[in-house]
């Protein structure tokens, strides 16, 4: 004969034992009971960081360098299509792209001084500045015959103070502050 048993006590269950996983709504965020809510704090900051680097970048290629040849002067204009004001503009570098007498360069002097500046303190949004430029040969005399492609360098500071370099049919790069503004 077999004796009865008495009915197994479960323990009661508690509302936080009934949820092992709560879900927040958002892609591959989670938090489980073996993750830390600071993990997803990271995870945010993380992602949202990242939006704002796109961000910064995109804005950034949206300063523009175009070139024109004009009477033996290399015309450069930089143009500010992003939706934010640039500051600190510094024409850095010209640099022929194919063979030929050029090796250096300087503003023309012959032009006014707005189109012989090579620094700029600011450029608003949907703004360009010119400045016309010599390429000089070894012995620093103007070349007039101009070569029909050149690398121009610039270096800037976005509304968010952080540094770039642009050079024509490049993509924009960070840079560390130039040495004079560290």
């Amino acid at each position: 004969m077999e004796i009865p048993r008495a009915p197994e006590k479960k323990p009661p269950i508690s509302p936080a034992s009934q949820v092992s996983t709560l879900t927040l709504g958002l892609p591959d965020y989670s938090i489980s009971g073996r993750q830390d809510v600071s993990q997803l704090a990271y995870r945010a900051l993380a992602q949202e960081a990242a939006e704002t680097e796109q961000s910064a970048q995109r804005e950034a290629e949206k300063v523009q360098i175009g070139l024109t040849n004009n009477g033996g002067s290399l015309a450069v204009r930089i143009t500010n299509d992003s939706l934010r004001t640039v500051t600190d503009i510094q024409l850095t570098d010209v640099t022929p792209e194919e063979v030929g007498p050029w090796r250096s360069w300087k503003p023309n002097p012959n032009v006014g001084r707005s189109l012989s500046t090579t620094s700029w303190s600011l450029l608003h949004p949907g703004t360009d500045v010119t400045v016309a430029l010599w390429l000089l040969d070894e012995n620093g005399a103007h070349v007039p015959r101009l070569p029909s492609q050149a690398a121009v360098k610039i270096h800037f500071r976005d509304s968010d103070g952080q540094w770039w370099a642009a050079v024509t049919g490049r993509t924009a790069t960070r840079i560390d502050p130039p040495a004079s503004t560290a």
